[in-house]
């Protein structure tokens, strides 16, 4: 079996609306009392049926202005982690998923940038950066 790392060669979608933009594994939702790392691990589960370590990368804030007159104002946690197995995403929170290599990831976002979320363009180039240390 071969291991699928959440630190940039994984690119996961999911549906906004009617649209699909590729973006991260999943999205954390925190209940009340709970961490943001015991949030990220159990939407990984409920999301993708993922169960693995995570650990905190960093967390930033971004704002993203839309044409729909929508404006996306975040903090966001970003979280990485090693699996090997098989994924089974929900379909009621996933539209589809894909692993592809870094190099690939980078391509298609240069070639059609509007297939991905403004988020996930915005935090790429640091997550790279930031796992060359790891």
């Amino acid at each position: 079996m071969r291991k699928r790392s959440f630190t940039g060669p994984s690119l996961f979608s999911f549906s906004i609306q009617k649209d699909a933009c590729s973006s991260n594994a999943c999205c954390s939702h925190q209940r009340d009392g709970e961490t943001d790392l015991e949030a990220a691990t159990r939407r990984l589960k409920e999301e993708m049926g993922i169960q693995c370590d995570i650990k905190e990368m960093f967390s930033f804030i971004y704002k993203a202005e839309f044409d729909h007159g929508l404006t996306e104002h975040e903090l966001d946690h970003v979280f990485i982690g090693t699996y090997e197995g098989e994924i089974h995403p929900d379909p009621a929170e996933v539209m589809d998923w894909k692993y592809i290599t870094i190099e690939e990831l980078l391509q298609d976002i240069d070639t059609h940038p509007e297939s991905y979320t403004a988020w996930f363009k915005i935090v790429l180039p640091r997550l790279l950066e930031e796992r060359e240390g790891l």
